[in-house]
């Protein structure tokens, strides 16, 4: 998921930041970079939020003597059997969170970018449309944007994808109906949008040993996972890494939990299919 982490804009105003300013002596300022030093070490040399290192390693890592024992002291740190570790890594910094927190961002870029869509007659250069004058303001008489049309949606996704199967770069899809989970994906603001540009980028997913399948393409965070480049690299070969992968690179993470299951329902799903097919 590439070498950043996600801090929160509002973290400096935490209460936690200001007990911390206050147990080490240090601004507020100086307690945010430290946070950032010490979460960015703990990406880098930990392992599910893991450290084995010692107290002392961590306040030498960030500069300040003390600074682990105020972060045990607010519940940010803890020393089980002498380790160290960052509760709720998992929710905040693991390779999923980046990708909830990567899908976050586009849908919101997607629905600031509809917001922002300027009108028929069009507003001045440089002037949005959230900033004109909103003259229909307080009626009860406006009628809701109409809905997308979701027949329309399909067809277009529909096309994309008969179109890179014509290509080779994914599975045909001869069903006549579509996967059942298609309209839950549908449901989420941005989706379509989103795998259109993932369809094109399958291509260059060299993990799959197969071209993908529409039944992947529908599945929950797979879209996402795409755009993220999480299978861009090969499958890692059996006794050692892929080919092409840099002996510094980890190898591609197996699917696990949720994903696994959603993954074995799909393989079920789309065998029941083909047998319909043939």
């Amino acid at each position: 998921m590439g070498n950043w982490i996600k801090m929160r804009h509002d973290l400096i105003d935490a209460p936690e930041v200001r007990r911390l300013a206050r147990a080490t002596g240090l601004d507020r300022d100086q307690v945010y970079g430290k946070l950032f030093r010490l979460w960015s070490w703990a990406d880098r040399h930990g392992t599910n939020g893991l450290l084995d290192a010692e107290m002392e390693d961590l306040d030498d890592q960030v500069g300040h003597v003390g600074f682990g024992a105020a972060l045990v002291s607010v519940g940010w740190l803890e020393t089980p059997d002498g380790g160290i570790v960052i509760p709720h890594w998992d929710r905040h910094f693991s390779d999923s969170a980046k990708v909830r927190s990567l899908a976050g961002q586009r849908a919101e870029k997607h629905r600031a970018k509809r917001r922002n869509a300027p009108s028929v007659t069009g507003p001045p250069d440089g002037v949005t449309q959230d900033a004109l004058p909103d003259k229909n303001k307080n009626r009860g008489d406006i009628p809701p944007p109409p809905p997308r049309d979701a027949a329309q949606d399909k067809a277009a996704l529909r096309a994309a994808w008969a179109k890179a199967a014509r290509a080779g770069r994914v599975q045909p899809y001869r069903a006549k109906g579509l996967p059942p989970a298609l309209d839950e994906r549908l449901a989420e603001p941005g989706w379509l949008d989103e795998a259109l540009r993932a369809i094109d980028h399958l291509p260059k997913c060299r993990y799959f040993d197969t071209p993908a399948t529409m039944f992947q393409l529908v599945g929950a965070g797979f879209v996402q996972r795409v755009l993220a480049g999480q299978y861009d690299d090969p499958k890692p070969a059996k006794g050692g890494r892929g080919p092409g992968q840099a002996d510094d690179r980890p190898p591609a993470k197996a699917w696990t939990g949720d994903d696994a299951a959603r993954l074995e329902a799909t393989r079920k799903a789309l065998a029941g299919k083909m047998q319909e097919v043939a």
